[in-house]
């Protein structure tokens, strides 16, 4: 009867576990607007001399990726996406035939999505291989649009409190927002995410299903604007908007190390006005080399953030492991563990002195990760290209 029951309820356990972690699974590889890829095999035009760099477009998420000369080898999961800009106007050739290569007057881009399916592709590049020349005709300049009116007395406000629409793809929306006026324009539509283009600051911003994204909008550091897709129906994306209280304390500012006098915790403030502390000095030294930037605030000033969570390891920085069992872990983006198939792997990775290069966590701060598939081959994880492309405490929190 008891066996019954222990089966019954970790069937139970599987059934309500959320979705959402299985996604953990598959886009460990993030790359933002600032990343930039390196093709040692190509030149920007034939007879050049070889070796090109092709921009990120928009945030891009990957299963898994291997760059070898001219070719991009890429493998996607539903909810991948990949985008790619060229400024040599290199034409991106590859067999998927649902994605093309799109031709601007100085530069060219390429962008694929997987929302429901799996891909497993090779994008290549060519010396000669540029979008082609047209001769575009001058075309008599159009008289400039009148700026577009708007009457904010009819206009819904963004409050502490919240507020909350449900807006169609396509429409653009106008809100008032402390002393502006906040335009929020539907670009793309999903079940599990929706593109948004925001009027102030100028920038696109993607809200994945029922996370918070935090937003500055006048300019001086500190997010003052939380939005939040909360779900889909009838074609429609339902957004709640929420004016944010930016903490402000003399001489601290978003990426500040900051302690209370006397005490020994350190914390990351983050630009939407949380707390994230270094659970321990191992973790803290992944990220910085000394405690000289730490500045001391009072009990009632730290008081006044909220609370963000634990900071996880640096990604590429050590392996780790926890308390409870042997098994070791490499360290991905957001604080996402890669089980390590053995000592070969770990040698292969970390160098001969790998067994030095472990740390142990206590089981208590397991919560802070999350984990992700287990490694499988060497070119499944790159430690220098996860510790590049996670510069800082808020890209790995994705502030």
């Amino acid at each position: 009867m008891k066996k019954n029951i222990f089966w019954f309820l970790l069937l139970l356990v599987a059934l309500i576990w959320p979705a959402g972690q299985l996604l953990a699974n598959y886009n460990t590889i993030t790359w933002g607007t600032g990343t930039t890829l390196y093709f040692p095999g190509v030149a920007a035009f034939e007879g050049s001399a070889k070796g090109i760099s092709v921009n990120i477009g928009a945030d891009t998420f990957l299963h898994k990726y291997t760059l070898d000369g001219n070719k991009l080898s890429v493998e996607m999961y539903p909810g991948s996406k990949i985008s790619l800009k060229s400024n040599d106007k290199k034409m991106f050739r590859t067999d998927s035939a649902t994605a093309e290569t799109i031709c601007y007057q100085d530069y060219s881009t390429f962008e694929y999505s997987t929302p429901e399916t799996y891909a497993n592709f090779t994008i290549t590049l060519g010396d000669s291989d540029n979008c082609p020349i047209v001769t575009v005709e001058q075309e008599p300049e159009e008289p400039k649009a009148e700026p577009e009116q708007i009457d904010i007395t009819d206009l819904d406000q963004i409050t502490k409190s919240g507020l909350s629409k449900q807006l169609a793809a396509g429409s653009k929306t106008h809100f008032v927002f402390g002393n502006i006026v906040e335009t929020v324009e539907i670009l793309s539509l999903g079940s599990g995410e929706v593109k948004i283009q925001l009027s102030t600051p100028d920038k696109e911003v993607v809200l994945n299903l029922d996370k918070e994204k935090t937003i500055d909008t006048d300019g001086d550091g500190w997010h003052d604007l939380s939005l939040k897709f909360e779900g889909a129906q009838a074609g429609q994306a339902e957004i709640a908007m929420k004016m944010m209280n930016a903490v402000k304390v003399a001489g601290v500012n978003p990426g500040s190390l900051v302690k209370v006098a006397g005490g020994t915790t350190v914390y990351y403030v983050g630009a939407n006005s949380k707390l994230y502390v270094f659970p321990n000095e191992k973790t803290y030294m992944t990220w910085y080399n000394d405690f000289s930037s730490v500045k001391i605030i009072s009990s009632e000033d730290l008081a006044k953030f909220g609370w963000g969570g634990l900071v996880t390891y640096r990604p590429g920085a050590r392996m780790v492991k926890f308390t409870i069992s042997p098994d070791v872990y490499a360290v991905q983006r957001g604080g996402v563990l890669r089980k390590l198939s053995g000592e070969a792997m770990a040698k292969e990775l970390y160098g001969e002195n790998w067994n030095k290069q472990i740390d142990d966590i206590n089981e208590a701060f397991m919560f802070s990760y999350t984990f992700g598939s287990p490694l499988v081959n060497m070119s499944d994880y790159n430690k220098a290209e996860e510790s590049q492309m996670t510069s800082g405490v808020a890209v790995d929190k994705g502030i």
